[in-house]
Protein backbone atom coordinates (compact mmCIF):
# COMPACT_ATOMS: atom_id res chain seq x y z
CA UNK A 1 0.00 0.00 0.00
CA UNK A 2 3.00 2.74 0.55
CA UNK A 3 4.54 1.96 -2.49
CA UNK A 4 1.20 2.49 -4.23
CA UNK A 5 0.53 5.74 -2.29
CA UNK A 6 3.86 7.57 -3.24
CA UNK A 7 4.31 6.39 -7.17
CA UNK A 8 0.63 8.29 -6.70
CA UNK A 9 2.09 11.59 -4.74
CA UNK A 10 4.73 11.55 -7.88
CA UNK A 11 2.70 11.60 -10.80
CA UNK A 12 0.22 14.39 -8.76
CA UNK A 13 0.15 17.75 -10.42
CA UNK A 14 -0.10 21.05 -8.92
CA UNK A 15 -3.99 21.10 -10.53
CA UNK A 16 -4.50 18.20 -8.48
CA UNK A 17 -3.28 19.78 -5.11
CA UNK A 18 -4.78 23.03 -5.56
CA UNK A 19 -8.27 21.28 -6.32
CA UNK A 20 -7.84 18.90 -3.20
CA UNK A 21 -6.96 21.96 -0.99
CA UNK A 22 -9.93 24.18 -2.31
CA UNK A 23 -12.17 20.75 -1.60
CA UNK A 24 -10.48 21.05 2.06
CA UNK A 25 -11.91 24.69 2.21
CA UNK A 26 -15.60 23.64 1.19
CA UNK A 27 -16.22 21.13 3.26
CA UNK A 28 -15.00 23.06 6.34
CA UNK A 29 -17.55 25.31 5.72
CA UNK A 30 -20.71 23.17 5.88
CA UNK A 31 -18.80 20.66 8.38
CA UNK A 32 -20.40 19.81 11.98
CA UNK A 33 -18.71 20.14 14.51
CA UNK A 34 -18.78 16.14 14.97
CA UNK A 35 -16.45 15.30 11.96
CA UNK A 36 -13.93 18.23 12.80
CA UNK A 37 -11.23 15.64 14.05
CA UNK A 38 -11.55 13.59 10.22
CA UNK A 39 -11.24 16.79 8.28
CA UNK A 40 -8.12 18.11 10.19
CA UNK A 41 -6.64 14.75 10.28
CA UNK A 42 -7.38 14.67 6.36
CA UNK A 43 -6.01 18.02 6.02
CA UNK A 44 -2.47 17.44 8.12
CA UNK A 45 -1.96 14.71 5.50
CA UNK A 46 -2.51 16.42 2.09
CA UNK A 47 -0.36 19.36 4.01
CA UNK A 48 2.18 16.72 4.78
CA UNK A 49 2.54 15.86 1.34
CA UNK A 50 2.39 18.51 -0.42
CA UNK A 51 5.03 20.50 1.43
CA UNK A 52 6.46 18.27 3.60
CA UNK A 53 6.60 17.46 7.02
CA UNK A 54 8.97 20.31 8.26
CA UNK A 55 7.57 22.67 5.96
CA UNK A 56 6.30 25.91 7.06
CA UNK A 57 3.04 24.96 6.21
CA UNK A 58 2.46 22.02 7.78
CA UNK A 59 3.89 23.43 10.99
CA UNK A 60 2.07 26.47 11.03
CA UNK A 61 -1.34 24.48 10.54
CA UNK A 62 -3.17 24.40 13.66
CA UNK A 63 -6.88 24.48 14.34
CA UNK A 64 -8.88 25.59 17.48
CA UNK A 65 -12.60 25.09 16.38
CA UNK A 66 -13.79 24.50 19.76
CA UNK A 67 -13.15 28.50 20.18
CA UNK A 68 -16.55 30.53 20.43
CA UNK A 69 -15.71 32.44 17.73
CA UNK A 70 -15.60 29.35 15.27
CA UNK A 71 -17.13 31.22 11.98
CA UNK A 72 -14.14 33.31 12.65
CA UNK A 73 -11.78 30.42 12.97
CA UNK A 74 -12.94 28.36 10.03
CA UNK A 75 -12.71 31.92 7.78
CA UNK A 76 -8.68 32.15 8.90
CA UNK A 77 -8.22 28.11 8.14
CA UNK A 78 -9.70 28.75 4.74
CA UNK A 79 -7.14 31.63 3.99
CA UNK A 80 -4.59 29.98 4.81
CA UNK A 81 -5.62 27.06 2.27
CA UNK A 82 -5.88 29.49 -0.03
CA UNK A 83 -2.71 30.96 0.64
CA UNK A 84 -1.17 27.14 0.62
CA UNK A 85 -2.80 27.28 -3.47
CA UNK A 86 -1.31 30.02 -3.79
CA UNK A 87 2.01 28.81 -2.73
CA UNK A 88 1.74 25.31 -4.96
CA UNK A 89 0.64 27.15 -8.03
CA UNK A 90 3.94 29.58 -7.83
CA UNK A 91 5.96 27.18 -6.41
CA UNK A 92 4.98 23.76 -7.12
CA UNK A 93 5.10 20.46 -4.84
CA UNK A 94 7.35 18.90 -2.56
CA UNK A 95 9.65 16.48 -4.09
CA UNK A 96 11.38 14.13 -1.32
CA UNK A 97 14.77 13.23 -2.10
CA UNK A 98 15.56 10.30 -4.22
CA UNK A 99 18.08 8.09 -2.71
CA UNK A 100 20.51 5.95 -4.77
CA UNK A 101 22.85 3.61 -3.62
CA UNK A 102 25.88 6.34 -3.30
CA UNK A 103 23.68 8.46 -1.18
CA UNK A 104 24.04 5.62 1.26
CA UNK A 105 27.56 5.76 1.38
CA UNK A 106 29.54 8.13 3.67
CA UNK A 107 31.26 10.99 2.10
CA UNK A 108 34.66 9.84 3.46
CA UNK A 109 34.18 6.31 1.69
CA UNK A 110 33.36 8.11 -1.96
CA UNK A 111 36.13 10.83 -1.27
CA UNK A 112 38.88 7.65 -1.03
CA UNK A 113 37.01 5.09 -3.42
CA UNK A 114 36.73 7.49 -6.62
CA UNK A 115 41.00 8.24 -6.42
CA UNK A 116 41.06 4.15 -5.49
CA UNK A 117 39.28 3.08 -8.35
CA UNK A 118 41.70 5.48 -10.48
CA UNK A 119 45.04 4.65 -9.13
CA UNK A 120 43.69 -0.02 -9.25
CA UNK A 121 42.56 0.96 -13.20
CA UNK A 122 45.73 2.88 -13.62
CA UNK A 123 47.81 -0.04 -12.17
CA UNK A 124 46.05 -2.44 -13.97
CA UNK A 125 46.81 -0.73 -17.09
CA UNK A 126 50.07 -0.36 -16.78
CA UNK A 127 50.71 -3.92 -15.89
CA UNK A 128 48.76 -4.75 -18.71
CA UNK A 129 51.56 -2.95 -21.09
CA UNK A 130 54.47 -4.42 -19.32
CA UNK A 131 53.56 -7.59 -19.68
CA UNK A 132 52.67 -6.72 -23.54
CA UNK A 133 55.75 -4.96 -23.95
CA UNK A 134 57.54 -8.02 -22.60
CA UNK A 135 55.89 -10.20 -24.97
CA UNK A 136 57.23 -8.22 -27.79
CA UNK A 137 60.41 -7.79 -26.83
CA UNK A 138 60.52 -11.42 -26.48
CA UNK A 139 59.44 -12.03 -30.07
CA UNK A 140 61.67 -9.46 -31.42
CA UNK A 141 64.62 -10.91 -29.51
CA UNK A 142 63.77 -14.18 -31.27
CA UNK A 143 63.01 -12.82 -34.57
CA UNK A 144 66.74 -10.96 -34.46
CA UNK A 145 68.33 -14.67 -33.45
CA UNK A 146 66.83 -16.13 -36.30
CA UNK A 147 68.00 -13.31 -38.51
CA UNK A 148 71.20 -13.39 -37.19
CA UNK A 149 71.87 -17.26 -38.10
CA UNK A 150 70.07 -16.86 -41.53
CA UNK A 151 72.79 -15.43 -44.35
CA UNK A 152 72.14 -12.17 -46.03
CA UNK A 153 72.72 -14.24 -49.66
CA UNK A 154 70.06 -16.41 -48.66
CA UNK A 155 67.79 -13.72 -47.60
CA UNK A 156 68.19 -12.05 -50.97
CA UNK A 157 68.00 -14.61 -53.42
CA UNK A 158 65.01 -16.86 -51.41
CA UNK A 159 63.06 -13.23 -51.21
CA UNK A 160 63.89 -11.19 -54.52
CA UNK A 161 60.58 -11.16 -56.04
CA UNK A 162 59.06 -9.29 -52.91
CA UNK A 163 60.57 -5.79 -53.60
CA UNK A 164 59.39 -6.29 -57.30
CA UNK A 165 56.27 -7.17 -57.13
CA UNK A 166 54.66 -4.87 -54.86
CA UNK A 167 50.98 -6.42 -53.74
Amino acid sequence: MGNIYQSHLKRMKKEKAIKILTQQSEKLKNIDLSDIRNWDVETKTYLSDFFGKESHQYNHFRMNLTDPRISVQKEKIILFLNDCCNIISNIGLYKPLTENWFSKLPNWIINLGLPALCFISFGTGILFTNNNNYELRKENSELKEKLSLISSDTITNNHKNLSNNPK
